[in-house]
């Protein structure tokens, strides 16, 4: 019953996701579309701001929970439309909340598929993932190699405590969310491609091209010495 109960949900789940790339719902999140109605979008906003941050983060959510490409696109926009403060906190939130719906529905409707054809894998992955979770997720999170959606799925796998995945996520995306928010920042002041290539803007990527060098070391040590830890308290 319980298995019925999750095909059912799953389906529906496809079946909105289904809904929302045919209506092509999101054609107009594309830079170009922004260029060409910069004045018109910036003059709904300045009129009815409040109902434009929701929107935007309700499409951003909603894009993050259906695993839709474009994250990149929704940062650059909020810098653009928001500024760089306002605008990297409506991404942040909005980011995390679609990555945290995606999670749960991985998780939901198929943890117990994975956990049960692989339990030697599965139990060995998530003894260490318990003591060290939030380093492993932190440090994918930091250095932003990884898809975003791929990351959430994944997680959802595991028996990563929901608080953990909720609060690595935002405070991991926030360097490379902020780059991008800087970006469409820079646009937004210059209406021009220049903006990237001025002194500020090129040291702030500067800056995070080197905490992404620097953070992958740290995130080995911590791991190493877990799992040292975790040895030695098995024997």
């Amino acid at each position: 019953m319980r298995t019925n109960k999750k095909l059912i949900f799953f389906i529906i789940f496809l079946f909105i996701v289904f809904i929302i790339y045919s209506t092509r719902v999101f054609d107009c999140c594309t830079i170009s579309y922004i260029k060409a109605n910069m004045n018109t979008l910036q003059k709904i906003i300045s009129e009815r701001y409040f109902f434009s941050v929701f929107c935007y983060m309700a499409l951003y959510i909603i894009a993050s929970a259906c695993a839709m490409p474009g994250s990149s696109f929704f940062l650059i926009a909020g810098g653009v439309f928001f500024g760089l403060i306002p605008g990297l906190l409506y991404a942040n939130i909005a980011a995390t909340v679609g990555a945290t719906i995606l999670f749960i529905a991985s998780r939901y409707f198929f943890k117990s598929f994975v956990q049960n054809k692989y339990p030697q894998q599965a139990m060995r992955f998530n003894r260490e993932l318990a003591a060290q979770g939030y380093a492993y997720l932190l440090g994918v999170r930091l250095i932003a190699i990884f898809p975003f959606f791929l990351v959430n799925t994944l997680s959802g796998l595991t028996v990563l405590p929901l608080k953990t995945f909720i609060w690595t996520t935002s405070i991991g995306i926030l360097p490379i969310s902020f780059a991008y928010v800087l970006v469409g920042y820079q646009l937004s002041m210059s209406h021009s491609l220049d903006a990237l290539f001025s002194t500020p803007f090129m040291v702030t990527f500067g800056l995070f091209g080197l905490l992404r060098i620097l953070i992958v070391p740290y995130v080995y040590c911590i791991v190493r010495q877990r799992k040292k830890l975790i040895e030695r308290l098995n024997f």
